[in-house]
């Protein structure tokens, strides 16, 4: 189990909250097996967590489609989260610059609190 995943689970714990562990699946070609790549992701994920979590109710895997920090809205106000959480790797000046930043993106648009956490 990765230390961030750990925490992310302690302080879901501590506050009695659920946890969901959203992924994105983003530039995938029409030609893709759709629910094969799905399938892989969720279960990486699922060795991500300790067995307890696995069917504890408490924790919820979602996989989507599309643009990253799109899907991180929608699936935030549809589940009117109370924090959405981000892992954010360094990226350089000129990349930040030409493409943007997903967490970026959410932070400006989301109307609830935004946790960055480094990965």
């Amino acid at each position: 189990m990765l230390p961030k995943v750990d925490h992310a689970l302690s302080v879901a714990n501590a506050y009695g909250a659920e946890l969901t562990i959203l992924h994105i699946l983003d530039n995938i070609s029409e030609s893709a097996d759709i629910a094969k790549k799905t399938d892989a992701v969720v279960d990486k994920l699922q060795k991500l967590l300790p067995p307890s979590a696995v069917g504890s109710g408490k924790v919820h895997l979602e996989v989507r489609l599309g643009k990253a920090f799109r899907e991180i809205l929608n699936f935030a106000a549809e589940n009117r989260s109370d924090l959405v959480v981000s892992g954010v790797r360094g990226r350089d000046s000129l990349d930040l610059a030409v493409f943007g930043s997903t967490t970026y993106r959410v932070i400006q648009r989301y109307p609830g609190p935004v946790l960055t956490v480094p990965i």
